[in-house]
């Protein structure tokens, strides 16, 4: 096998709430997330590497016979290799970076560190790749674009390298990775605490389109998350959308101290899904850090605006933002692709639906990027 393609799907949070800090400083939250068909198309194709034998550096073919002999070249693998060993990634989106602060690299070493360590039981080595990110999921916008792709990565080079790991290895050395990169490794409908990496498959969602609204400028998920600190601290309210006031610099209005362990949103929506009752998922749409985001983009509420003027059961925003989400019953549909265009200067519609899996190993999706007809996180060799 020397090239394996995959899709990386986003997802969309329909609710998310902070329930508390640890003390590294991330925050320990609670969410129901669902993957969409907004996807990422993702390329990896084996390459030779370079290995270094005392100050001897040699190129050999992936697979190559000379590998194996004269030292271990396949623990040497990389060396020399200024950042990835052996790992190329590039992408069609210059936002996104090609060296270890991308998801994938760190994904794609993390892995090869493990089968070199004789972490993996099949007879298959890693060697080196380049990794072609055909990019659709907008940068920074809170969809997951990039611990999607990382997911994919680890399911496509286990394929790939022939390493045999099982799906709860792969799942620990995504959770290693990022936090939403395991459930973005299981798809579907979710509930996910502690950092986002204790994930429980739920039955799946009804028959709903989800339309997104995202600026071209993303928000930091750090600032966004050290802002919602900063008004807990001070005791203003995140739980609520801003109101501007005099008293308050950052916007938000005040009502109390504290945040809760667990509101009873998680559990109202964990029912309306099992329903399948898209008005009553609608209506418990929320995301406890959409306060901080507006305030720092005012668009998000424009985005808003736009989305529950054109019919929408519910709207909240996902993850960190800026991206918003409206639900529609597709029997219902109002809002066009290009009427969200034209509604929010600046910012990019998409029309998706859900998804039930995630980059699943054997369900081909076609014979590479851009051939459409692509089945939920398909993944297919070449």
């Amino acid at each position: 096998m020397e090239r394996v393609y995959a899709l990386a799907r986003a997802k969309v949070n329909l609710v998310l709430d902070v329930t508390g800090k640890y003390a590294d400083g991330y925050h320990s939250i609670e969410t129901v997330m669902q993957s969409v068909d907004l996807s990422d198309e993702l390329v990896f194709t084996a390459t030779g590497y370079n290995g270094d034998c005392g100050g001897t550096g040699y190129r050999c073919d992936y697979g190559g016979a000379n590998c194996r002999g004269g030292c271990d070249g396949w623990r040497d693998v990389g060396a020399g290799w200024p950042d990835g060993a052996g790992i190329e990634v590039v992408c069609d989106d210059p936002k996104v970076p090609s060296d270890s602060s991308n998801l994938v690299v760190r994904a794609a070493m993390r892995l090869k560190e493990l089968a070199l360590a004789g972490g993996s039981r099949a007879d298959g080595r890693p060697g080196g790749v380049r990794i072609e990110i055909h990019k659709r999921i907008p940068v920074a916008a809170g969809l997951a674009g990039g611990s999607a792709d990382a997911a994919a990565t680890l399911i496509a080079l286990n394929a790939l390298w022939g390493l045999g790991l099982s799906r709860d290895e792969l799942l620990r050395v995504g959770a290693s990775v990022g936090a939403d990169v395991p459930f973005c490794m299981i798809g579907g409908t979710c509930i996910a605490r502690g950092r986002g990496d204790e994930v429980v498959p739920l039955a799946g969602m009804p028959e709903v389109i989800f339309i997104l609204l995202t600026s071209d400028v993303g928000l930091s998920t750090r600032e966004i998350y050290q802002t919602y600190d900063a008004c807990e601290l001070e005791g203003w309210t995140c739980g609520e959308y801003p109101t501007r006031g005099e008293e308050n610099p950052n916007g938000l209005s005040r009502r109390g101290t504290g945040r809760p362990l667990s509101s009873g949103r998680v559990a109202d929506m964990v029912t309306a899904v099992k329903d399948g009752e898209l008005r009553a998922i609608g209506r418990f749409l929320y995301n406890a850090l959409e306060p901080v985001a507006t305030n720092k983009m005012p668009a998000i509420r424009q985005a808003r605006q736009i989305l529950a003027e054109a019919g929408a059961l519910g709207v909240t925003m996902s993850g960190s933002g800026p991206a918003v989400f409206g639900i529609f019953d597709p029997r219902d549909l109002v809002l066009t692709d290009g009427e969200a265009r034209q509604g929010q200067e600046g910012a990019g519609g998409k029309d998706t639906s859900t998804v039930s899996a995630g980059p699943n190993p054997g369900e081909a999706w076609g014979k590479g990027p851009g051939t459409g007809g692509l089945a939920a996180g398909g993944l297919v060799a070449a």
